[in-house]
């Protein structure tokens, strides 16, 4: 960039895929910047299997599965043995936080695999301020979706 501002490689841009920019001018997806490689396993922290969020919901771990395949929510195979695993930051009071799908969906649709939308959502943004997750936790999902739809332009 010729103002000074530092570039940031972005997953986007690792995957093969264009680099979207803001209306501002600047690039949305600076946030999920591929710094020597971004370790989701690490960066998410608190992770559960599918049997222990069907516990923590009280669904049964086919309903559980129905909400992976329905974009509800996402996960990763990780650990050893790699197991479906799924952030626990995507459940408050044993239900999946509302406007998640929705966002989820947005990703998707802008181009992100699971694992890139959950890096993402994961990834403080010093704009918004904060995580994206946390916004959504919180019920302020305008904004996080406004940025997300701006990723599929």
């Amino acid at each position: 960039m010729s103002n000074g501002e530092a570039t940031v490689t972005s997953l986007a841009i690792a995957r093969g895929r264009p680099e979207h920019s803001a209306p501002h001018g600047g690039v949305f997806l600076a946030n999920i910047a591929t710094l020597g490689g971004v370790n989701t396993e690490e960066l998410v922290q608190d992770w559960a299997p599918l049997p222990d969020i069907a516990e923590l919901t009280g669904l049964s771990i086919s309903q559980v599965r129905r909400l992976l395949e329905d974009d509800a929510i996402c996960g990763i195979k990780i650990g050893k043995p790699k197991v479906m695993q799924v952030p626990l930051a995507f459940f408050k009071d044993g239900e999946v936080v509302t406007p998640l799908k929705g966002t989820l969906s947005t990703l998707h649709d802008a181009g992100f695999d699971d694992e890139e939308a959950i890096i993402w959502l994961f990834t403080p943004d010093e704009s918004l301020p904060g995580r994206p997750i946390d916004l959504l936790r919180a019920g302020n999902r305008k904004e996080v979706r406004r940025r997300a739809q701006a990723l599929a332009f």
